[in-house]
């Protein structure tokens, strides 16, 4: 074999891997173009239990989740568990929009809302209802 040949060879070989690096890198962005930032969370990392029922957000972008230990709160960084009275399941969650955050379990439903202090204190509504009316 010639040196026009090798030079022609090592040619070739330089073309086709600077094609292939072109082509794999063009491929990754277009892959990831569009796609939502998606970040898992395991029950180790919330410290709760492992099903979720329901999820709002309120207004200042924290998560609020009605979870088989009470209701879950996320700021988008850390976790916090609100047990409802007597380790009730919380089975829903809504917040309204005067910042209340209405929940409802297993024969019993409420609200939250911060104190003084900017903690959330839990005001049921049972009470509310005939008590023919409270089992559901």
């Amino acid at each position: 074999m010639g040196i026009t040949s090798l030079n022609n060879l090592t040619r070739l070989l330089i073309i086709g891997c600077l094609n292939l690096l072109i082509t794999a890198g063009i491929n990754a962005q277009v892959k990831s173009a569009g796609t939502p930032f998606i970040q898992n969370y395991s029950r180790l990392d919330y410290r709760a239990g492992q099903q979720n029922w329901m999820i709002d957000q309120a207004a200042d972008g924290r998560m609020y989740f009605a979870n088989n230990d009470g209701l879950l709160e996320f700021d988008g960084l850390n976790w916090n568990l609100i047990p409802l009275p007597k380790g009730i399941i919380v089975r829903s969650v809504y917040i309204s929009k005067d910042g209340k955050i209405y929940v409802g379990g297993f024969n019993e439903f409420g609200f939250f809302e911060p104190d003084s202090a900017g903690r959330l204190v839990y005001h049921s509504l049972i009470g509310l209802l005939n008590p023919e009316d409270r089992n559901f």
